[in-house]
């Protein structure tokens, strides 16, 4: 056998491998983001229940522990993406204070909950107005400060500073700088730091938990963002991380928004909006079909379920729809194949559909698109996307 038909056939071999490897994930991650949204969706739904204090303890802490659970499995899956260079940035409008009031309003609670101090000054030369990907920056910036809240005592101060290191015409480049004065890092532990599944040490670990992934993706983001993360930190002393990433200038100041915030509005606006519209839900798991129709009924929203994609073009064929919030992977009839036989009938071609789906990897978004869906949910459901893309696309018929 030549060397070139050899070569030909490893890199055959190679490209099932990762593309075996993709597959398992996919179906890992939808695997697993099942049961979790009914486990993240049913104790919040009886957070919002009257319960004793001992109850509301016993929920609280599992709601908690659901959250760190598929934060741990976003980080799998983010690094799997890093891994295969398959890493997604975007570029759209956003507002850059608004990255931070959000980041802000998520940690909140739990540097309140540790006794820790949470301050942000943003420089005023620094534009607001910026194009790149508000999401990922996002994610970088809750990454950093949950681990300097994570790593600072009762009494300790975290401050965020943000200022501005290079201007053009057409982009500028940001400085956040994210400051604690926790247990701090030894030079020796330092070097560990961006190395995938290791932590400062053993007892780290231990402690304090973590995948040992998140610099890294944090690292790979702002790479993918044109800059460098950094660390200066003594022992006992604190840590100061920080980073720079080269973003897009608008040209002239216009409203911006956030991803799920299409029509702009908040989540109440959205839910009165959307009062009366009666959808059909096509789910096949048991459990979130539940969720789902109390997350909406609750909120004045008209269900009914159907458990595959034959099963809702029969209802169709019989009843009248507002819209139809849409699981992909399904027995019967998948979620795709059920949306394209929708869309071939003309009285449908302006059905609004959704995916509700636990389908969460690269292309999951636009296979869906490409089917003829409207918009795209995962699982589990976050109520401010869950409303906002239905009211961006529901409305009640007249």
């Amino acid at each position: 056998m030549s060397v070139l038909k050899k070569l030909s056939i490893s890199v055959q071999l190679a490209v099932q491998a990762n593309n075996s490897k993709s597959e398992f994930l996919a179906n890992m991650s939808h695997e697993i983001r099942t049961p979790m949204n009914a486990v993240i969706g049913m104790t919040n739904l009886a957070l919002n229940t009257d319960l004793d204090e001992t109850q509301r303890n016993f929920i609280s802490k599992a709601h908690m522990s659901a959250e760190a659970l598929l934060h741990i499995l976003n980080d799998i899956l983010d690094f799997s993406k890093i891994e295969a260079g398959k890493l997604e940035m975007e570029s759209t409008d956003f507002s850059l204070k608004r990255v931070f009031d959000n980041t802000c309003h998520m940690i909140h609670s739990s540097a309140e909950e540790r006794g820790v101090s949470y301050s942000t000054k943003i420089s005023a030369e620094v534009p607001d107005a910026l194009i790149g990907d508000p999401m990922r920056l996002g994610q970088v910036l809750l990454n950093l400060i949950n681990n300097a809240v994570k790593f600072t005592s009762e009494g300790g101060k975290i401050e965020v500073d943000v200022s501005l290191q290079a201007e053009s015409d057409r982009d500028c480049v940001i400085r956040c700088s994210i400051k604690d004065n926790g247990i701090g890092i030894s030079t020796e532990q330092q070097e560990k730091l961006f190395q995938p599944f290791t932590q400062a040490d053993s007892s780290t670990t231990r402690k304090y938990g973590g995948t040992g992934l998140g610099l890294v993706i944090c690292s790979q983001i702002v790479k993918a963002m044109g800059g460098e993360l950094q660390v200066d930190s003594e022992l006992g002393k604190g840590s100061d991380f920080h980073f720079t990433v080269r973003l897009g200038k608008l040209q002239q100041t216009v409203a911006v928004v956030q991803p799920g915030d299409d029509e702009g509005g908040n989540i109440a606006e959205w839910k009165e909006q959307l009062k009366g519209v009666r959808l059909l839900l096509v789910e096949d798991n048991e459990v979130n079909q539940e969720l789902a129709t109390m997350i909406l009924t609750m909120n004045g929203i008209d269900v009914e379920v159907a458990d595959n994609g034959q099963e809702a073009l029969d209802m169709l064929r019989k009843e009248s729809f507002d819209g139809i919030l849409m699981d992909c992977q399904m027995p019967v009839m998948d979620g795709y194949d059920a949306t394209r036989r929708i869309r071939e009938q003309e009285r449908f071609r302006d059905l609004p559909i959704i995916a509700l789906t636990a389908n969460a990897m690269k292309g999951d978004r636009e296979r869906a698109l490409a089917s003829g869906m409207n918009g795209f949910i995962t699982k589990p459901i976050n109520h401010d996307a869950l409303f906002s893309t239905m009211a961006r696309w529901i409305n009640k018929k007249s």
